[in-house]
């Protein structure tokens, strides 16, 4: 926070505010002009040496009040001409008593005067603090609560310091979110935003043969992750005992040697699901095995730190180092996208065969012996 370049001056932007009636002003950018601020403040520091730098200001408590004047919108502003002049002295050091050896007995009177005259002259003496004064004589108990109350307002000035700046990212938080409105409204008032585009955002909503389906599915895909692993825990939680109500059409098509799929096993495999029907409506091919694993960790990435699924998996098994919610789940989406796409290419294939009518004719012309 800016302070005043003058050495015995206080005046601080974090201590003073726009009520106190202290504004702070940069140095002029007139070179001559400047020449002379400089000067006034070497003096008043007594620092031939010292340069000023970008961020150095000076308070309005040491400028004429004809050189101050306010705008329109309220703000203190100084004439151009205007040169600091007020309250610019620097305190002197305090003078040395001089010893008895120096002292002769002529000047024995003079050296016995000078506290008096320190005393009397308010500016010899140097400035203390009230609680630097008080210290000196205060119990324990004084001291202790000094520094407690010492450390409160320090405290106090942090936190102060920490609410203006979450404020402010709050506002310009509020700002940007404006913004993006403002954007969405234009787009759509544009027609670059329609409900087509809206509804691949949206989650596809399943009815009941969809979701049964689905459940179908997931027994294939339990067949090819028991390959695969060989935890006896993690293959447990893959399959339920008690019927749900995705486990219809494999009711109706199980002669023994179908899998129930458990309720955890549905929902990743359903999740897999709906990003593949948002991908086909997007009319995007999967051509690399970068566009595969992009996929792939899109599902994951919701499945990490969720608790609702496979809930009692670690708890379990006792094989400890190894994360297997995530690699069972990670498992179980790469084997239903394998099953999904290459059913997806298969259909392809068959759209795009031009040969089926000269193979077909070719097969009967050979059973005729022709």
């Amino acid at each position: 926070m800016p302070s005043c370049v003058f050495k015995h001056c206080k005046s601080c932007s974090q201590k003073q505010r726009k009520e106190d009636g202290v504004s702070f002003h940069r140095l002029p950018t007139d070179l001559v002009l400047r020449d002379e601020w400089v000067t006034i403040i070497r003096q008043s520091r007594q620092d031939n040496n010292w340069m000023p730098s970008k961020f150095c200001v000076v308070c309005s408590l040491h400028f004429k009040e004809d050189d101050v004047y306010f705008t329109e919108k309220g703000r203190r502003l100084i004439n151009k001409s205007a040169k600091p002049t007020k309250n610019l002295c620097a305190l002197p050091p305090s003078p040395e008593k001089p010893s008895l050896d120096q002292v002769g007995p002529s000047n024995l009177l003079e050296a016995s005067q000078l506290p008096e005259k320190s005393i009397k002259d308010n500016s010899v003496l140097p400035e203390f603090r009230d609680s630097d004064l008080d210290s000196i004589f205060d119990t324990r108990r004084k001291s202790r609560l000094r520094k407690d109350l010492r450390k409160h307002k320090l405290l106090r000035v942090a936190t102060k310091h920490k609410l203006k700046t979450l404020q402010q990212k709050n506002r310009r938080l509020k700002k940007t979110n404006d913004s993006l409105k403002n954007i969405l409204k234009d787009l759509k008032d544009k027609n670059f935003i329609n409900c087509d585009t809206h509804s691949l955002l949206n989650v596809p909503v399943f009815n009941d043969m969809k979701k049964m389906i689905v459940g179908y599915i997931d027994g294939c895909v339990i067949r090819y992750v028991r390959k695969e692993i060989k935890c006896e825990s993690c293959l447990t939680h893959l399959v339920s005992m008690e019927k749900q109500d995705f486990h219809k059409l494999i009711g109706l098509r199980d002669r023994g040697g179908l899998i129930f799929p458990s309720i955890d096993t549905y929902k990743v495999c359903t999740a897999v699901e709906i990003v593949i029907r948002k991908i086909l409506k997007e009319n995007v091919v999967i051509k690399t095995k970068n566009d595969y694993r992009h996929v792939t960790s899109r599902v994951l990435k919701s499945f990490i730190g969720n608790q609702t699924i496979f809930m009692n998996l670690e708890n379990d098994h006792q094989c400890y180092g190894v994360d297997h919610k995530i690699n069972l789940v990670k498992l179980l989406i790469e084997k239903y996208l394998m099953v999904r796409l290459h059913y997806i290419a298969k259909l392809e294939t068959n759209a795009r065969c031009l040969d089926a009518k000269r193979q077909y004719y070719k097969k009967l012309v050979q059973n005729k012996g022709c």
